[in-house]
């Protein structure tokens, strides 16, 4: 193993150089070569640095250039930072273009950043709505919501859905009042084995879903009647509640109650 791989993990090399500069005024640079796996380059060195520096000569120095020859100069800087409380709105590359600023935009951006001119963005927080007390006053299976999910999304599912043939859709009850859920599993995704499952929890009061074609039918039917999924609910006296688009779905908390009430 050779010097560099030996001290690159040390949290300490102080002391492997300073052990290795000692060897090496006992012995020789190249029997302390040999020994430290290091080059003679190397050894001559840390022993350089002891004579010039003492043992402050064995800490690492910093690697950064003294001169940067392009870095912006302080007037410049200052142009920067007064063309942009000018233009509060305007990024780096805008002041390239119509003051001719030096410097690459990231450049013009990093003295903006310093100077403290970007304006954090406001995050836009959604309060969550707290229905623990609305929950409590709900009886079992008052309200609950029923969605599919399609488990080809599922990467690891995938391979062993081809090659096995385990189910492809999930049909999912979540009773509100607990949050319990109930899970049942088909080939296909259609009103008839939604239907099936309707039949199995036909114990709730309230159900409420989203807009598919597997609950409602065919969106394009010219007659509207209800599908075998709606049937299955009006049969066991089941009554039935669509989420509306672009909405979170909603606790029904009576007949007149209208619009979005998020739950999550």
């Amino acid at each position: 193993m050779k010097y560099y791989l030996i001290i690159k993990d040390m949290s300490s090399k102080f002391n492997y150089r300073h052990r290795m500069v000692e060897y090496a005024l006992k012995h020789d640079k190249s029997q302390a070569a040999k020994e430290y796996k290091a080059t003679r380059k190397t050894v001559r060195k840390w022993v350089e640095r002891l004579e010039q520096e003492g043992l402050a000569g064995f800490k690492a120095k910093k690697r950064t250039p003294k001169h940067i020859p392009h870095k912006l100069k302080p007037e410049e800087e200052a142009r920067i930072v007064e063309l942009r409380q000018a233009h509060p709105s305007w990024g780096s590359r805008r002041l390239i273009d119509r003051y001719q600023v030096k410097g690459s935009h990231t450049a013009v951006n990093k003295v903006i950043k310093q100077n403290n001119l970007i304006k954090p963005k406001r995050k836009r927080w959604r309060k969550r709505k707290d229905l623990s007390e609305l929950k409590k006053r709900m009886n079992f299976f008052e309200n609950s919501q029923i969605d599919t999910k399609d488990l080809s999304d599922i990467y690891q599912y995938w391979s062993f859905m081809r090659k096995l043939g385990p189910p492809r859709y999930e049909y999912t009850l979540r009773e509100l009042s607990t949050g319990a859920s109930f899970f049942a599993y088909a080939d296909r995704n259609n009103s008839t084995y939604a239907s099936h499952f309707a039949s199995y929890v036909t114990v709730k009061i309230y159900w409420q879903t989203d807009n598919g074609s597997e609950f409602i039918g065919s969106v394009r039917k010219k007659i509207n009647r209800p599908s075998a999924f709606e049937k299955e609910l009006k049969a066991s006296d089941i009554e039935h509640g669509r989420i509306p688009p672009r909405c979170q779905a909603f606790i029904r908390i009576s007949s007149s109650s209208r619009g979005c009430r998020g739950f999550s």
